[in-house]
């Protein structure tokens, strides 16, 4: 590991890879990649990062980044308090795979990305939905998009398009798959 990214308007996907990739945490505005840096346990992670969605971010040398907080106790002590954060994160994401419905992980897949970023579309792909979601979702009679029935306060999947329902306008974000 490098160094570490503290994203200001771009979200990092952490996925577990083997046989079936899956998403199992995310990083926006409120962190950084790199625990393993925070945590000195080497400059190794048992997953890789993708940066799922373009945007700005601050990079630091994994170098510079032992420095700073050997120099600053305080600044330790936050950053251990996020990686105690985003392990919480990734515990509650591996329940929601092991235990949710498709439809289920991706509305909550939209409700994580929409507190990490302040834009009104997200382009994902159909194989990364397939990574975030833990499965496939199925084309539509050859519809250019993926759709897939939702519950309500879910989202829907249709002409490329992923839209919050239910919400009463206080979601007003979508997501456009692409191809």
């Amino acid at each position: 590991m490098n160094g570490s990214i503290f994203s200001r308007a771009a979200i990092a996907s952490i996925v577990a890879n083997g046989d079936h990739p899956i998403e199992v945490g995310m990083i926006g505005r409120e962190g950084m990649t790199g625990a393993s840096i925070v945590l000195g346990c080497g400059d190794r992670a048992p997953h890789e990062t993708y940066m799922q969605m373009a945007g700005q971010g601050l990079y630091l040398p994994a170098n510079r980044l032992r420095e700073a907080i050997t120099k600053s106790s305080s600044l330790h002590r936050v950053l251990l308090c996020y990686v105690h954060d985003f392990l919480t994160q990734k515990t509650q994401t591996a329940l929601a795979n092991g235990r949710s419905k498709i439809e289920e992980r991706l509305a909550r897949w939209l409700l994580l990305a929409h507190d990490r970023i302040d834009v009104d579309e997200i382009r994902l792909t159909h194989e990364f939905s397939i990574i975030l979601g833990g499965s496939p979702i199925r084309r539509h009679d050859g519809a250019p998009g993926a759709r897939a029935k939702r519950a309500d306060r879910a989202t829907t999947l249709g002409h490329h398009c992923r839209r919050p329902r239910g919400t009463g306008g206080t979601f007003p974000r979508h997501v456009c798959a692409t191809n």
